[in-house]
């Protein structure tokens, strides 16, 4: 499944980026590339002050340690994907950085983990779990 989720997404970056290259022509394409990935470099030089500022929030309450993860994570990844060549995975990096965003796709990544774990510790409640100690056992 990943691999073809990886296929469809280059076989649509390489489309995207030659369609879009070619109507506005090969320089502003390069322009493009190069202005997106000093944005996405100095958003990684910056990650570690966002990151400290996070923490910051987590200590008083503010945020949940769950939220500050994914959020920084997909900023992060975010962060890469506007390194990369290619104007889809630019479009993709953009709107990582938004943080109404981020906040949807950490509610989706949470959601299933949050229903495993309901249905893993959801058990019987009229079921006791005991061990039988032999009596023998014991007097020897």
């Amino acid at each position: 499944m990943v691999k073809w989720a990886l296929l469809v997404y280059l076989f649509l970056e390489v489309v995207i980026t030659i369609d879009l290259g070619g109507r506005i022509g090969g320089l502003y394409t390069f322009f493009e590339i190069l202005i997106s990935a000093a944005i996405g470099i100095i958003l990684m030089m910056n990650f570690k002050k966002v990151f400290a500022s996070s923490l910051v929030a987590v200590m008083s309450k503010q945020v949940s340690s769950e939220q500050m993860m994914a959020g920084n994570f997909l900023s992060l990844i975010g962060a890469v994907l506007l390194v990369l060549p290619g104007f889809l995975s630019d479009i993709i990096g953009l709107l990582l950085q938004l943080d109404f965003v981020k906040t949807l796709l950490a509610a989706r990544i949470k959601a299933p983990q949050s229903e495993r774990e309901h249905f893993r510790n959801k058990g019987d409640d009229d079921v006791i779990d005991v061990e039988i100690i032999e009596h023998d056992a014991l007097t020897k």
